[in-house]
């Protein structure tokens, strides 16, 4: 399938589920949802995760026997496929989504079997993810909470795997390492630097997110987390794709510290470190391999 047909596919997908699905919020005064997990993130509410099947469902990849697989995409659709799938995520998680989240686990693997500490805990926080969400949803209380404990986990997924890409800057406790530096997320000075008089930490999750795409990654990747950020900061009223990595980390922070309630941003999350395993596994020589032909078109 041509990277042009998915897009339409998931655009026509977005622009229909506001009139095939008709669902209809009580809290307070009736309110009428377009997209219900976008409207559950951006208004605080944890309990918005429709997943009733409406006749949009039909153009899915999931839903079509006459299409590929999603695990039959090539990898560099697969690595493409987390900025559409973020959008579709506005109206809710569908099979797509979890048919995703499989095949990067599955497909992305590591490369030899000594790894570092960063991968071995990356890999210990997937497998958990991975398990939680593919729990039936009634049936434990694992399902029951997968939501919640997604929320939790994928945080740290996320941060270790991007102090394992940064280790030429950061250790995996966050000190920063000689020579080492790291994009600052604020303004003022623009880099946080290694200092011999005491250890200099770096706990912005933010931070580490602009450090990977300004000093890490291909310049061409760097174009494809920039149409990711458009995709992040339409969860954020009022946002820009240049606060995207701050809403990011105010998500995290806001969870973390009790401040906020879980809400659904583990999709985003999630769709994010897959999209960065994809680039790895694609575009470096660290701990990934492809386990399937890399000449699917």
């Amino acid at each position: 399938m041509e990277w042009k047909e998915i897009e339409r596919r998931y655009h026509n997908y977005h622009q229909r589920y506001p009139s095939d699905s008709r669902l209809e919020i009580r809290i307070g005064d009736q309110e009428s949802v377009d997209y219900p997990l976008k409207w559950g993130i951006t208004n605080g509410v944890s309990s918005v995760f429709d997943s009733n099947e409406f006749p949009t469902d039909n153009v899915l990849l999931s839903f079509d026997n006459s299409v590929e697989d999603i695990g039959e995409l090539s990898p560099k659709k697969l690595l493409k496929l987390a900025i559409p799938l973020t959008r579709v995520g506005q109206a809710k998680i569908t099979e797509d989504h979890r048919e995703y989240w499989r095949e990067s686990y599955r497909q992305v693997r590591p490369r030899g079997s000594e790894g570092t500490q960063y991968f071995d805990q990356m890999v210990k926080m997937s497998t958990v993810l991975s398990c939680i969400m593919s729990a039936p949803e009634e049936e434990s209380f694992l399902g029951a909470n997968s939501h919640l404990l997604a929320n939790y986990l994928v945080y740290a997924s996320l941060e270790a795997f991007l102090k394992e890409i940064s280790r030429e800057d950061i250790c995996f406790d966050g000190r920063l390492k000689p020579e080492g530096r790291i994009r600052r997320l604020s303004q003022g000075e623009e880099y946080y630097t290694y200092s011999e008089d005491e250890d200099t930490y770096v706990s912005s999750i933010g931070a580490l997110l602009l450090h990977v795409e300004r000093e890490v990654v291909r310049s061409s990747f760097s174009d494809i987390l920039v149409d990711f950020r458009h995709e992040v900061a339409a969860f954020s009223e009022g946002a820009g794709p240049d606060q995207a990595y701050g809403v990011i980390q105010n998500w995290r922070n806001g969870l973390y510290h009790g401040e906020e309630k879980p809400l659904g941003q583990f999709f985003i999350i999630l769709n994010l470190l897959c999209l960065l395993r994809w680039e790895q596994a694609l575009h470096t020589d660290y701990y990934y391999d492809i386990s399937d032909n890399e000449d699917r078109k």
